[in-house]
This record gives structure tokens, sequence and C-alpha cells, in this order.
């Protein structure tokens, strides 16, 4: 039975998005036609969009359908495949496909390289003292024990005279 909703089963509000869910009781697993089709609904409805293809068991996405899922993410659209088993943490997790969030990402990762560079940097000062520190260290040893060295030799200097 149908109703001109594709075949949704729960449109709703996450995060500013419209929240799309359909929910398969599949004995097989899906398809890349159902996941194609799936799709096809997501791109009726607004840019900000996430659309969720939940099924009752864990792996039952067929190769060709995650591979499909995952190109159509890697295409600015919004889609996650999960189980009624990780629904919640899959949802929690999902990183969402717009604008603002990869101008986000590619700031975190340009910051991320600075950080990594200048932390290097860092990590070369700091050894670099702590090689002159140990030189400095071992020289300052070395004329303690010349100084204790001579100071024994005092003693038994005075000692035999």
């Amino acid at each position: 039975m149908s109703n001109g909703d594709g075949g949704i089963d729960i449109i709703g509000n996450y995060k500013h998005y419209v929240l799309l869910v359909q929910c398969k009781d599949l004995t097989k697993q899906v398809s890349v036609g159902e996941i194609r089709s799936f799709l096809k609904i997501i791109k009726d409805y607004p840019k900000d969009t996430l659309g969720v293809f939940v099924i009752s068991k864990k792996n039952g996405y067929s190769t060709p359908s995650i591979e499909c899922a995952e190109s159509a993410k890697n295409e600015g659209t919004n889609i996650l495949l999960t189980n009624i088993y990780t629904i919640q943490k899959d949802i929690e997790e999902y990183e969402l496909n717009d604008e603002s969030f990869l101008i986000i990402k590619k700031i975190e990762e340009k910051f991320e390289e600075k950080f990594e560079d200048q932390d290097k940097k860092i990590n070369e000062k700091i050894n670099e003292k702590m090689e002159e520190l140990q030189k400095k260290a071992i020289i300052r040893d070395k004329i303690i024990i010349c100084l204790l060295f001579v100071i024994i030799i005092l003693i038994i200097i005075l000692i035999l005279y």
C-alpha cells in the first residue's frame, strides 16, 4: 500500500535536515535496485535531507548496494545504510554532507597540518636542547671527576707529608 511517499516509513527532522527513514524486514540482502529507488525518493526532497535505510538484520546489504550508497554520498547525497541494532549509533556518528561541513572539515585539516608541522618543529627543538643539555652534563661530570681526582691526590700528598 503506497500513499505517494515512495515507501518512506518515517519523515522527521534531524539537525535541521529532513529525515527520511525507510524500513525493510527482508530475508535476503538489500539489492542495488532498492537503494537506487530510495535515492530517487531522496532526490525529490530538499538538498538538506538525510535518507536512512534500515533493515532488520546485520550484514544485510549486498556489496553493489553499499557501493551505490557510497557513490551517492560522494556525490553529495546524504544516505545512511544501517540496521535495527546499530541505527542510533550510526545516525549519531554520521557525517552530514553539506557545504558548511565540508568547509569546516577542510579548515580542520589545514589546522591539523599546521599543528603537526609546529609540533614537529617544537619536538625537534626540544630534542636539540636535550642533546645540548646531555653534552653539558657529560662535560660537567668529567670536570667533577677530575676535581675529585685532584682532591684525592691532594689528600694523599697531605697525609704522606
